[in-house]
């Protein structure tokens, strides 16, 4: 007889990557339900209300912002992926290609602009201002070594990467794009940005079983997954398993 554990995720990548995690529980007498949210049902609020055991579809900004503003008596377990963002391209196969006055765009909300620009630091395109901080803007540019026009954008990364000549997004979403080519990938993803497993404050005392669910995400089976069904676009984050490494 299995014991069951419902798990409250969220987007049609969550059976691919829970997929590994699953066949290990059932081996160890846990069958993994993932029961999927969609619209404006919250899977914090389910496992909140009892419903589900965990949840697992959030950043830890995101999860401690949610929890502060509803009171939930949540807990994180464990990280499970990162998703870096990047710089990619239609036409171009190296960032060198990018010349003056090639437009790049950039996401328009303030903490994922202040992330590309530190992309675009970190690649060698731009230098910010030592007091640029975590969000810088276009005014904490100090120098533009190639003279790129940089333009903010709310659009998907498809229809970014059709009207410039680079832009920045998400590695998951530029992997499923083609033509694109990756020009390059952020090389730390911050801690805030680590997606989580929750669990309520008060388990009943199923610590030690929502504990396995977390060490059968964070194995060398899911890595793979990560790798190679999606590119890289999710990489492991703050895992205790042996094997796995933390994004660089």
């Amino acid at each position: 007889m299995l014991t069951p554990v419902r798990l409250g995720v969220r987007g049609d990548e969550a059976e691919v990557l829970w997929s590994a995690a699953r066949e290990q529980l059932r081996q160890q007498g846990i069958d993994l339900q993932l029961v999927r949210y969609d619209g404006d049902d919250s899977p914090n609020k389910a496992l909140a209300a009892g419903e589900v055991e965990l949840a697992a579809y959030q950043t830890q900004a995101e999860f401690s912002a949610d929890c502060k503003k509803n009171g939930w008596q949540l807990r994180s377990l464990g990280s499970s992926y990162a998703v870096p963002c990047c710089l990619c391209s239609s036409t171009l196969t190296d960032a060198d290609q990018l010349r003056q006055g090639n437009i790049v765009t950039i996401p328009s909300g303030k903490e994922d602009a202040g992330r590309a620009l530190r992309l675009l630091a970190s690649a060698g395109l731009i230098s910010l201002y030592r007091d640029a901080g975590k969000t810088p803007t276009l005014g904490d540019i100090e120098r533009n070594r190639r003279g790129i026009n940089f333009r903010m954008s709310q659009a998907a990364l498809k229809d970014a990467v059709g009207s410039a000549k680079a832009a920045v997004g998400p590695r998951t979403a530029a992997a499923a794009l083609s033509p694109c080519t990756i020009l390059y990938t952020e090389p730390e993803v911050s801690r805030e940005l680590w997606h989580i497993i929750a669990a309520r404050e008060d388990d009943g005392g199923q610590d030690e079983l929502l504990q396995a669910v977390v060490a059968a995400f964070q194995s060398e089976a899911t890595e793979r997954i990560c790798r190679e069904e999606f590119g890289g676009g999710f990489v492991p984050a703050g895992w205790k398993a042996a094997g796995a490494e933390e994004p660089q």
